[in-house]
Order: structure tokens, then sequence, then C-alpha cells
């Protein structure tokens, strides 16, 4: 995470280069979400 303080504006999330599967990828895809959700719990649309 980059930023000062609270203030956070960029947040780098690397994954391999794989060729995800439906059910994959939205494993990964709901734990991206349940990151930014409590990363920016007040940003309801993370």
């Amino acid at each position: 995470m980059v930023g000062k303080g609270e203030k956070i504006h960029s947040l780098k999330v690397m994954l391999p280069i794989v060729n995800y599967h439906d059910k994959d990828w939205e494993q990964t895809e709901r734990i991206l979400s349940n990151l930014f959700k409590a990363v920016f719990p007040d940003w309801p649309e993370a």
C-alpha cells in the first residue's frame, strides 16, 4: 500500500499469469473483494 498516514492512494496486488478456470477466478475475485472491504470499510463500492 502506498500513502501517507491513513490516506492510502494505491494498492498493488500481484497475481501470477495463468489460465484461471471460472471457479478459480471466482475464488480469487472473492478474496480480493474481501481484502478491499477490509482495507476500505467506508467505501461501499470496494
